[in-house]
């Protein structure tokens, strides 16, 4: 169960890529190649050889945070806990700085 959170929390990083130029020649190779491979696939034979220079994402930074430099380091007691324990420290500070405030000018307004 979450606890509300008086901070807003960071949203995930979205990567949206756009291309500088669009090459309609080498989309129509692209498209003739894909119906290609699916006849291919349909009649069950071998498919055609892909082309090396085709991109798949991820393909140049995969392992790449592997190594145990990027590991997640963790403590032993959570942050959650710690910031809910200094919430509540601040909240006993505050009543009590008020509590002493009002106990020593209440009176003097009263006369």
């Amino acid at each position: 169960m979450g606890m509300i959170s008086f901070f807003d929390t960071p949203e995930h990083k979205v990567f949206t890529y756009k291309p500088r130029f669009y090459d309609p020649d080498k989309e129509k190779i692209k498209q003739a190649y894909a119906k290609k491979r699916l006849k291919a696939e349909k009649q069950g034979e071998a498919l055609p050889e892909t082309g090396k220079d085709e991109y798949k994402p991820g393909e140049y930074i995969h392992g790449a945070y592997d190594s145990p430099k990027f590991e997640q380091k963790t403590s032993h007691v959570s942050n959650k806990g710690i910031r809910s324990i200094a919430w509540i420290c601040s909240l006993i500070l505050a009543f009590l700085i008020v509590y002493i405030i009002f106990d020593k000018f209440v009176p003097y307004l009263t006369k």
